[in-house]
């Protein structure tokens, strides 16, 4: 638990990074700041940025493990959804590990729509807001609490 603390305290205040705990998973949650163009897979600059913060962390921490989810809106066909948040997902997994992260320790999954943080039935009923939180960014650090309690680098 110190560990989880420690680096909610430490991302919040060094970096706007949201931290999400849903029962005993923790999520880094990068809710546009890790963006890509309309129907592509090519990191921002901005995303580089954000994610070298996240490189720095795991290469002082070699054994934490990371799954690195990609999410997009209900506004694309579920096969396009699909291969491209698989692309994402998997091209910050190759960022990362070009910045020197282990490769081992990185999981890529593109989720598509399917695990949405706002509920649409369809696109007629959520606003351009909520669909805008539906695509995004989520690492989920895997084996927290093995690791332990430890600090933050800034980058």
């Amino acid at each position: 638990m110190k560990g989880i603390i420690a680096l909610m305290i430490l991302f919040t205040t060094i970096n706007p990074i949201k931290i999400y705990k849903y029962g005993d998973e923790v999520f880094l949650h990068f809710n546009h700041k890790i963006e890509f163009n309309n129907n592509s897979a090519k990191l921002k600059a901005s995303a580089k940025k954000e994610l070298d913060i996240v490189a720095a962390n795991l290469k002082e921490r070699p054994k934490l493990q990371i799954e690195v989810g990609a999410h997009t809106d209900i506004e694309t066909k579920r096969a396009t959804a699909m291969e491209l948040t698989n692309e994402r997902a998997n091209n910050i997994k190759d960022y990362l590990v070009s910045q020197g992260v282990n490769s081992e320790n990185i999981t890529a999954v593109g989720y598509g729509f399917d695990e949405p943080l706002i509920e649409c039935v369809d696109i007629f009923n959520c606003t351009p807001e909520e669909n805008k939180k539906n695509r995004r960014i989520e690492i989920k650090l895997i084996n927290l609490r093995e690791i332990g309690a430890y600090e933050m680098v800034n980058y």
